[in-house]
Order: structure tokens, then sequence, then C-alpha cells
């Protein structure tokens, strides 16, 4: 087999080089981004930025994040039986400092029923009042599940206040979900 050698065509040994040394560096940067990502993915820190309470910023130190309100029938206080209506609050945040502090008070108020009711909570197999019961919200992220005392309409609007013995008050509208 023989090469035919064109007239006109140069190749340099440098022209291959500085194509190769292209190609390496379009491919390697390729890689390094792939095994960045891989390591963002997978590494256990928390990507979600910062907290949904004002990254630390935040000047009390119970934030919370959600709230749901569940129409449906009420609980009662039973001291040999759990919390078994569906009426419910429930509330998840972030306790910022180091203290425990506890719900001192739910209020639920309004509808077209004129609604006041309270949140009871289920305790050894009980359902009491928050003063019986003394629920706790510990430093860190925390869910609390109020059932509500008196019937709630699925799509009416309820105002809600949460006290916690602090004096921190949390307050607004809600619409029962079902």
């Amino acid at each position: 087999m023989r090469l035919k050698i064109t007239k006109g065509v140069k190749m340099s040994r440098r022209d291959g080089v500085s194509s190769n040394l292209a190609t390496a560096l379009i491919v390697g940067s390729f890689v390094g981004l792939v095994i960045i990502a891989l390591v963002f993915a997978y590494s256990p820190f928390d990507h979600s930025g910062p907290s949904q309470c004002g990254g630390g910023q935040s000047t009390t130190p119970i934030c919370i994040t959600s709230i749901q309100l569940y129409s449906g029938s009420p609980s009662n206080i039973e001291s040999k039986q759990n919390c078994t209506g569906d009426a419910q609050i429930v509330v998840e945040g972030e306790n910022l400092s180091n203290n425990t502090y506890h719900v001192s008070k739910v209020v639920i108020t309004g509808g077209s029923s004129h609604v006041n009711a309270t949140a009871l909570v289920p305790v050894s197999n009980s359902c009491l009042t928050l003063k019986d019961a003394n629920p706790a919200i510990p430093p860190g992220f925390f869910s609390f599940v109020g059932y509500i005392s008196q019937p709630l309409v699925f799509g009416q609007e309820y105002n809600y206040s949460i006290s916690f013995d602090d004096g921190q008050v949390q307050s607004g509208a809600l619409i029962a979900q079902d």
C-alpha cells in the first residue's frame, strides 16, 4: 500500500499538538463540571440556601414555614381516647434558638358558622387541652398537630392565632382544606 502525497498541503507537528490541546481542554472542562455537579448533588450538606426563616436573620425564635387547616368533624376532650376529629391545624417551622418553647394557645375563629375553637393534642391515649398537654417546640425543625374542638367547613376562611409561652403570637387567615 502506497501513501499518496498531495502537493500544497503542509501539516506541521505543531498543528496537531495545538488541536489535541484544545480538544483536551474542552473535554477536561466538561469532565470537571460533571464531577463538581456530582459532588454537589450527593454531598451531605443542605443545598436549599438560606432558611425560609430568614437565614438566621429572624428576630423571633420561632419561625413558622407552613400552616395547613383541615375541615371536618371536631375532637373532644377525652381522658381515655385519642383525638378522633378530622378538623386539624398542622404547623411546621423552625425553632431558631437553643431553648425549648411551648404552644400555649391556638384559637380558630370565623367561617360561616362563626366558629370559636381551640386546639387539642393527643397525649398518652388521651385528647387534652394545650394547658394540660403543654406541647414542646424543641430547637430545630418541628411539626405540631392540633385537633380542633369545633367542626370546620371545607372551603371556608378561618382566622388563626397561635401563642407561644415566650409571648410570640403568629396569626393570619387560612381556608379549610379537605
